[in-house]
């Protein structure tokens, strides 16, 4: 039989073949932007078709402290009032709303979709570098969605309310990814991010300093002669950031002080404030229910010892260390609840809108999550000084809140980690749980008990105290 072939056709089909392959191969080499794309679109697109317009407690204080810097349509830091809050979180909104202004879009659903964007920048390309550093493995392209969605599943009121919490930490990992680069002036310009993240937060001023520490050590580790003249210039602009707080203590407080003045409100300064609060209680959430101001997880054995040693009064910090030192074990096991109560994430949005509530799909979630990063564990081998260094950095915001009064968002930054070594070590635990089924999976299954136990008996000890917090 004579079969005849048409080269031209055949020589067109080979070309789209090989024109759909170039299209699979650019679309694989640039998945993690196209994800990025995706991820980032359908969640504006939530956002737009459930917009909830309503801020409530201390986001609305900080979008309302935003409208302050502009004064008979004159912009000065001159015009920010007296408050416990430092500029930076204010400021950064200040600028989304007059963004919003000029393209005459809701402000408060424009403030949503930049939060989102560097969400999605930082779950997509800052975590996965900074884990790669640490450990030396990656993660996929498809677990920086799942990292995206799963922050935003279990912090969603991060994104949806005005709060302080998700910026800090992103600056303060952007500030970790800067100090990773080869690149001698990224490296020396690292400090910045971590400057404003204490402006937003105070309790970044903890993460600053041993920032700092690692930061002269990359620092002097440089060979390049410019390194001096960047370092300098680091300096100028770490004090153009601190100038409008030195502006906002003089015309308050007259003295030109670079801190924020939260002692003037708190006796001793807030965090003695807090710790006095985490010294009864391990776990605070703000209510929006009617006549009630919140649900406060009162520690008994913290209670016990402040009757023992009378010390229902204010402490003061060298009372708090002569109490460590006095009562070692017992201070140990307060502060193992609080970090046991930031670990039992229940209330995603920040605010309780219905004192009954009840989320056992979040609850499964979460532990199968923190399951799955305590057996991951088992898998990291021995860490450079320097990763151990980094994870400390990293960590740290949530380690200086354990002796306080726990709030489910203080300890973001600690899941960011938990959710890295997960994304990290994920192929490995696979692997082991298919050559040891009953080892691995017995410890998974005993973990998740311990955290759903631990979970329930949070609501047990829950009790409803009106007066603990007040807004501040």
């Amino acid at each position: 039989m004579y079969f005849k072939i048409d080269v031209h056709r055949l020589f067109s089909f080979m070309t789209r073949i090989k024109s759909f392959v170039s299209f699979y191969n650019l679309i694989v080499k640039n998945s993690l932007y196209i994800y990025l794309f995706g991820v980032v679109s359908v969640q504006i697109f939530y956002y737009y078709i459930y917009f909830d317009p309503y801020i409530f407690g201390d986001s609305e204080q900080y979008w309302k402290l935003a409208s302050t810097f502009v004064d008979n349509g004159n912009f000065s830091f001159d015009n920010y009032p007296l408050s416990i809050r430092g500029y930076g979180f204010p400021f950064f909104l200040f600028l989304i709303k007059w963004f919003a202004s000029v393209l005459h879009i809701n402000q408060l659903f424009f403030y949503r979709i930049i939060i989102l964007f560097i969400h999605a920048l930082i779950t997509f390309f800052v975590i996965p570098k900074i884990f790669n550093s640490i450990f030396g493995l990656k993660f996929s392209s498809q677990y920086s969605v799942f990292l995206n969605f799963g922050l935003l599943y279990l912090f969603s009121g991060l994104i949806k309310f005005p709060q302080t919490d998700l910026l800090s930490c992103y600056l303060l990992l952007t500030g970790i990814f800067f100090l990773l680069s080869k690149n001698i002036f990224i490296n020396t310009i690292s400090v910045l991010p971590l400057v404003f993240a204490y402006y937003c937060r105070p309790i970044y001023i903890g993460p600053f300093f041993l920032f700092i520490i690692y930061y002269f050590y990359i620092f002097y580790k440089h060979n390049n002669r410019k390194k001096y003249l960047w370092l300098i210039s680091t300096c100028i602009f770490c004090y153009f950031i601190s100038l409008p707080q030195i502006i906002i203590n003089f015309n308050h407080y007259q003295n030109k002080s670079i801190l924020i003045q939260d002692s003037k409100f708190f006796q001793g300064g807030l965090f003695v404030f807090q710790l006095n609060l985490g010294l009864k209680n391990d776990k605070y959430e703000t209510t929006l229910v009617p006549k009630l101001q919140g649900i406060s997880y009162p520690n008994m054995g913290g209670n016990m010892l402040s009757c023992i040693e009378k010390t229902n009064e204010f402490i003061y910090p060298q009372q708090f260390i002569n109490l460590y030192f006095s009562y070692p074990f017992d201070i140990i096991s307060i502060f193992y609840n609080h970090l046991i109560s930031g670990l039992t994430i229940q209330n995603p949005e920040v605010y309780i809108f219905k004192s009954n509530k009840s989320n056992i799909i979040l609850s499964l979630f979460n532990s199968c999550l923190l399951s799955l990063f305590l057996v991951s564990l088992i898998f990291i081998k021995k860490l450079k000084i320097s990763s151990f260094i980094i994870i400390t950095l990293l960590i740290s915001p949530s380690l200086f809140c354990i002796p306080m009064t726990i709030e489910e968002r203080f300890f973001f930054p600690l899941y960011i980690f938990i959710f890295g070594v997960v994304g990290t070590f994920s192929n490995t635990f696979i692997t082991g749980l298919r050559a040891k089924p009953i080892l691995y999976g017995s410890i998974f299954l005993i973990l998740n008990v311990y955290f759903l136990a631990a979970r329930f008996n949070l609501n047990v000890n829950s009790s409803i105290d009106p007066t603990i917090y007040g807004h501040f």
